[in-house]
């Protein structure tokens, strides 16, 4: 797992693996069951569990001296985990609060795909889709959801930029030491 390959701390790996537990429980039993209610309970597991997995990829990224191609592939990861988990969010918006969302014409019951995709379209602020945000709380979400888009991708460039010059005094800059107890 991503938390696996990123961590050097052996209760981070741990945690991973008891978040992904009740995750997967869900997910099984929802496959058997098909409960409204379990998979409410599912997708509130598996936001934690991407909400966590993210940070540790994030901090691990933040945290290394020199940027590489493994580190870019894990700041990439983490967007596309950011885009899924607010997808999963929108979700479960619409399971508490069925009006929450306005879905395109012709768009019954949306399927995850649609949140997903509700999700990345407004993370990378086109906003082109026939999906809008109805109630106040989902307008909140929204647009917290693109102040984070675009504010990781400014910060991932100033990474990747800053990687370049030797001793640049950067933002990151030692990260893994001043947050060593994070490690």
């Amino acid at each position: 797992s991503g938390i696996y390959a990123v961590s050097y701390n052996m209760r981070h790996v741990a945690a991973g693996v008891l978040l992904a537990t009740p995750t997967l429980i869900t997910a099984w039993s929802n496959l058997f069951m098909n409960d409204p209610h379990i998979l409410t309970a599912e997708m509130v597991f598996l936001t934690i569990f991407l909400i966590y997995t993210l940070m540790m990829i994030l901090m691990h990224t933040l945290a290394v001296p020199k940027v590489t191609l493994n580190e870019l592939f894990a700041a990439i990861s983490v967007y596309i985990m950011i885009g899924m988990t607010f997808g999963v969010i929108y979700a479960l918006l619409v399971a508490f609060d069925p009006k929450a969302l306005n879905f395109p014409p012709g768009e019954v019951a949306p399927h995850m795909t649609a949140f997903f995709y509700f999700s990345f379209i407004s993370m990378s602020s086109t906003g082109f889709s026939g999906f809008t945000a109805a109630s106040s709380l989902a307008r909140s979400i929204v647009i917290v959801q693109v102040i984070i888009g675009v504010m990781y991708v400014a910060a991932l460039i100033g990474k990747l930029v800053s990687a370049r010059e030797d001793d640049d005094d950067g933002l990151f800059d030692n990260f893994h030491l001043k947050n060593k107890e994070a490690f």
